[in-house]
């Protein structure tokens, strides 16, 4: 079982300290800040790869299904996507892995600093995982 995580601020930069505490394949499905009503695939990638260790890749849907941005292979849904991944990388530098995120999301006011808003329950929109045939 993994998490996707879905956020409507700006979150990006926890993404990445998080991710860079992770072993290289952990990965983040996030909404992208570039792409309007688009996913992205963050995931911790070797140095070599990127020198600062957190690669970002955009989630294209269309009539087909879901493609990483300059592959040709389509899945039917999201989670069949990186699990694909977690076995071939394809055109990412490394296998994804399911990573133990233990309480590395979890909201707590007590703690808060607020350098970032209150975490907030967010429901997402079946429209934007529909598969259309």
């Amino acid at each position: 079982m993994f998490h996707l995580i879905f956020n409507l601020f700006d979150y990006r930069n926890r993404i990445i300290d998080a991710l860079l505490e992770q072993p290289e394949g952990a990965f983040v499905v996030r909404f992208s800040e570039s792409k309007r009503k688009c996913l992205a695939l963050s995931v911790r990638v070797p140095f070599r790869h990127n020198p600062t260790g957190v690669s970002h890749y955009l989630i294209i849907r269309n009539d087909h299904g879901f493609k990483l941005r300059g592959s040709n292979k389509y899945f039917p849904s999201i989670p069949m996507l990186v699990t694909h991944h977690s076995v071939m990388p394809e055109q990412l530098p490394c296998r994804l892995i399911f990573a133990h995120w233990g309480n590395m999301w979890k909201c707590n006011e007590m703690n808060n600093n607020y350098d970032y808003p209150p975490c907030e329950q967010v429901e997402c929109s079946n429209e934007m995982f529909k598969h259309n045939r």
